[in-house]
């Protein structure tokens, strides 16, 4: 029987795989779709807490290895007046946001991966209010395997009011994942078929 690790370990090779089958035409409509619908999210998020005056803080990402790729959000995110800030993955695996005021200013940084640059303002993950996910395989009640590194696991402990929202295409969710005690539930998943809320993952809003 395998243990926990190993399940997820050949799980990852074999989304990876799926992941990369999709052709450019659809991952170019499934992306546009994903992107529309993180701007729907974003904006009824920012009216259900209207007794709270200050801009949104969106924490987005740079996508590798064939995720959904969210910088066609950026503008739009911008536009209505929020502050988007990304990871940087820093000593000893730890992972921190950094404010990013134009999409081009990102750098290369560990594993290729664009991040803030070294003059970026620090965002603590208690002024964040909502955090897209990426990751390679997902279910509908929120849980999520990611590539092993535990970033965004240990980057989200403790921070229960940060609004999670897994970001990926349909074809990478799962009636079920192996869950490890450390797994954090996502509190909504996007995909090109809609939004769901993973805690009453009956109701999807396309």
């Amino acid at each position: 029987m395998l243990t926990v690790e190993a399940e997820k370990e050949h799980l990852r090779q074999l989304l990876k795989r799926d992941r990369m089958s999709l052709t450019e035409n659809e991952r170019h409509r499934a992306q546009l779709a994903i992107c529309a619908a993180v701007l729907d999210f974003c904006e009824g998020y920012a009216r259900s807490r209207q007794s709270c005056d200050k801009p949104l803080t969106i924490g987005l990402y740079a996508a590798v290895r064939g995720e959904v790729d969210v910088s066609a959000c950026f503008a739009g995110l911008r536009e209505r007046g929020w502050r988007i800030v990304y990871p940087r993955v820093q000593a000893l695996g730890a992972m921190e946001m950094f404010v990013v005021d134009k999409a081009h200013h990102l750098v290369p940084g560990a594993y290729g991966i664009l991040e803030p640059p070294a003059d970026a303002l620090p965002v603590q993950k208690e002024q964040l209010d909502v955090l897209l996910v990426p990751g390679l395989g997902f279910t509908q009640e929120g849980w999520r395997l990611g590539y092993g590194g535990g970033y965004y696991d240990r980057y989200l402990a403790g921070a229960l009011d940060v609004c999670t929202v897994g970001i990926g295409f349909q074809r990478q969710v799962r009636a079920a994942l192996p869950v490890a005690a450390h797994d954090r539930r996502l509190n909504y998943l996007i995909t090109e078929e809609g939004v769901v809320n993973c805690w009453d993952p009956t109701s999807v809003s396309s």
